[in-house]
């Protein structure tokens, strides 16, 4: 098996990783040409909403142009692509949304990532689009969950939102359902966790497996924090398309208890 990273830092047992910049599509297209992968799963991506808000065509460069050449890539060689996309490309105003439903992006993210999933299905129709929630996990040291218990640790308070839902996910079950995607998946497929909860009820989750203190989370409002992207109330997303495909999630609690990132 076969990786490709830019700046993180990672060190994978068996897997053979290469340092390239996506967006280099020459560079990324002899890459391809040596390594001759047998299907690839694209999850790259400047994520940080606010980030991309702010650094409209620095986002746009890998969240839409990489991801085309991939996907033309994987095309002319007639392999697995498996991309993953956002629960961000809905508004938030129903929750509990399913594959057919019209996006309505609220962020420059959520316009990339719907813009793209577009293009990438009108190049290669057999592309497996992963709309992915939140995630849990140990992202390197910049992961939601690696803030979160780093601000912790120095006994700081953080402001978490009671109005903002999603479907969060760990890191184990969403490379399950990647795998999977990888020989049933063509099209769009929601990869959301079992569970709709709030920020704060994340969070409290997250508390309670590392044996931080409650009083530490400060529930929170949207409203009351200025942030440049827009974001959405309730994006919460209804995976029952890929669970009657074979996808099995852990709950939010269980992945949690095999994670030992302190």
């Amino acid at each position: 098996m076969q990786g490709i990273i830019h700046h993180a830092q990672f060190d994978f047992y068996g897997i053979t990783l290469h340092r390239q910049n996506l967006t280099d599509a020459i560079a990324l297209k002899n890459l391809f040409s040596k390594i001759k992968p047998d299907a690839v799963i694209h999850t790259a991506a400047i994520s940080d909403a606010n980030y991309c808000q702010q650094h409209v065509q620095e986002s746009y460069e890998i969240n839409v142009i990489a991801t085309q050449t991939l996907a033309e890539l994987c095309a002319e060689a007639n392999i697995p692509f498996v991309f993953t996309s956002s629960d961000l490309v809905f508004d938030g105003k129903k929750g509990d949304y399913i594959e057919t439903d019209a996006v309505n992006p609220l962020s420059k993210y959520g316009e990339q990532k719907a813009e793209v999933e577009n293009l990438v299905l009108k190049i290669y129709p057999k592309t497996a689009v992963c709309r992915m929630p939140l995630m849990i996990g140990d992202g390197g040291g910049k992961g939601y969950l690696n803030t979160f218990l780093t601000k912790a640790k120095k006994g700081e308070q953080f402001k978490l939102f009671t109005d903002e839902f999603r479907s969060p996910l760990g890191g184990m079950s969403a490379a399950q359902g990647l795998l999977l995607a990888v020989e049933n998946f063509k099209g769009i497929y929601h990869l959301g966790g079992k569970e709709k909860l709030s920020r704060f009820q994340l969070g409290e989750k997250i508390a309670q497996a590392f044996g931080i203190s409650t009083s530490q989370l400060l529930p929170t409002k949207q409203s009351e924090l200025r942030m440049a992207a827009s974001r959405p109330a309730d994006v919460s997303l209804n995976s029952t398309k890929a669970f009657q495909a074979g996808f099995i999630p852990f709950l939010i609690q269980d992945e949690l208890r095999s994670i030992t990132i302190l």
